[in-house]
Formats: C-alpha cells, structure tokens, sequence
C-alpha cells in the first residue's frame, strides 16, 4: 500500500508504495482512509520525534474511511458489531506502526471508533 513515510527525526517525509497492509487483530477494524487530517501534532512527532515509537514512521492522528475488515470483537462505542462497510472516523494509535492514518488503509482498537 501506499503511505507518507518519515524515515527519521527531522528528514522529509516521502511517499512510499511498499508498506505492508496492516492485519486487524480481534478486537481491531482496518480501515481504508478517505480522509485525514493534517495536525500539528504530526509536525512535532516528524521534527522532534515526540511520541515516535520507532523510525521509519507514517504519521496521522485522524482518519475517516470505510470498514474493509473487523475482528471478531470489535464493536463501536454503543456495543455494535462492526461490519465491512461501516463509515467510521475517529482518533488513531499515535505515531505507532499500523496505525497512523497517512497510509491508505489503518487498523483501529475498534472501541474508539463512532459510526458516521
């Protein structure tokens, strides 16, 4: 898939094509990103490697897409199984591999997704 990359602390962030696509775990959703956002808080992990787990890192704190796959236990904030399909925006695992939202499809703690 494709993804924006920032290979290191304060390089230039590139596009790359060969990130692997993230697999959900039970309690997860993946989902493939429509929109994002552009935070400033993406700037600072970039440029000063705050909350960077590791390097090379995708950033994005916020997604919006469409359900293309859901664990088995993974259900919104009402207690509702999510289904491929489903609209879902939300809050992403910051900085953390798999889960930054400038790649074209995200996997998600389910939990901290609301419908559309």
């Amino acid at each position: 898939m494709k993804a924006v990359v920032v290979p290191k602390q304060g390089a230039s962030a590139e596009v790359h094509s060969d990130i692997e696509v993230p697999e959900p775990n039970d309690d997860q959703i993946l989902v493939k990103c429509i929109y994002t956002a552009v935070d400033p808080l993406d700037a600072m992990m970039a440029s000063y490697g705050l909350l960077v787990e590791s390097w090379p890192m995708v950033p994005g704190c916020d997604a919006a897409g469409i359900v293309v796959k859901a664990g088995k236990n993974a259900v919104n904030a009402l207690g509702k199984q999510f289904q491929e399909g489903d609209e879902v925006f939300g809050c992403t695992r910051i900085a953390a591999k798999g889960h930054s939202a400038w790649q074209e499809y995200v996997r998600m703690l389910a939990c901290l997704w609301s419908e559309m």
